[in-house]
Formats: structure tokens, C-alpha cells, sequence
């Protein structure tokens, strides 16, 4: 990796430790640069605001969530494999990346990303809708498991509702 890829990475590498730790207001471009042993010119050169930052990491987290959670599905034989390979999929990916499932879940209804950004993340998502449901040749039951299992993955892409979440946290700030 070059010096140019080294100083952006370093950059969303700090920008997401910090956001998932301090939220949006606590984590100020100067604090993400000396972190990430940038001068704040540069911070802005390759993100020219913090919203741009933030959906920068919005993206690549979903594409990466996304490619997780979809890998080995389509190879499922029936309804119930593919609906547990995602569920497995899923936790698994949450529990080996916890700053990037924090970071989605403080950030996924959040005014800080933008439409587009979430539009864009949100299409990495499409195999999860009702693709696989009308392909079970047992009708009913399997619908029924499919929806619940698809309505549990949902609340893991998209984030917990306001409320809170049944992952651990770390400092929170409102």
C-alpha cells in the first residue's frame, strides 16, 4: 500500500474507533487527524467534511456487512439452510467486527449519512428480500420462518430502533 492509502486508512481506521467510542459531536476532525497521525489538511483533502468521512465508512461497512452475511447463501439447498446460513452469517460478522456493528447501529438512521449514502448502502442488501421465500416447495411454515429470520437480519443491517440494542456498548454519547 502506498503512502496516499496508508494516510486514508489510518484516517477511517481513527475516524471509526473514535465515532463508535465518542459519537458525531464528540469526535472532532482535529482529535480524528492527531489520532491518526495526519495533519488536519490532509483529513480534508481526502474527506472534505466530516458527513463525507462518515459516509465513506457507512459504505465500505455495508458492502463488507453485506458481502459477509450474503457468502455461501445462494449455495443453500432449501429456504431454512439459507435462512440460517444468513442468521450465522450475520452474528458472525457482528461478533468479529464490533466497532464496524457499532458504527451501523449509531449511524444507520442518523441525519450525519447521507440519502444516497444510504440508499447505496441499503442495495448491498437486496438478496434479503423476498427472493428465497417464494422457492420453498413446502409452502407456509417455511414463509413464515423465512420472514422472521429475514425481519431478525433486517434489525441487525439496519440497527436497533432507538431504543437500544442487545450487543454490549461501549461509551455512548448522545
Amino acid at each position: 500500500m502506498d503512502a496516499t492509502a496508508d494516510k486514508r486508512e489510518a484516517i477511517l481506521k481513527t475516524a471509526l474507533a473514535l465515532f463508535t467510542e465518542r459519537g458525531f459531536y464528540g469526535t472532532p476532525t482535529a482529535m480524528i487527524s492527531k489520532e491518526a497521525g495526519v495533519a488536519t489538511g490532509t483529513l480534508f483533502f481526502y474527506f472534505p467534511t466530516k458527513e463525507e468521512l462518515i459516509d465513506t465508512l457507512y459504505r465500505q461497512i455495508k458492502a463488507a456487512a453485506a458481502a459477509a452475511i450474503r457468502e455461501g447463501v445462494g449455495g443453500e439447498p432449501t429456504v431454512e439452510a439459507k435462512i440460517r446460513r444468513v442468521g450465522e452469517n450475520t452474528l458472525s460478522w457482528a461478533i468479529a467486527h464490533p466497532d464496524e456493528f457499532r458504527f451501523m447501529e449509531q449511524f444507520a438512521h442518523s441525519p450525519f449519512v447521507s440519502t444516497t449514502a444510504h440508499e447505496e448502502g441499503m442495495s448491498h442488501f437486496a438478496f434479503l428480500e423476498g427472493s428465497h421465500a417464494g422457492r420453498d416447495p413446502h409452502g407456509g411454515p417455511a414463509r413464515v420462518r423465512y420472514l422472521a429470520a429475514l425481519l431478525g437480519a433486517r434489525l441487525l443491517v439496519l440497527g436497533p430502533c432507538r431504543h437500544g440494542s442487545w450487543l454490549p456498548r461501549i461509551k455512548r454519547s448522545g
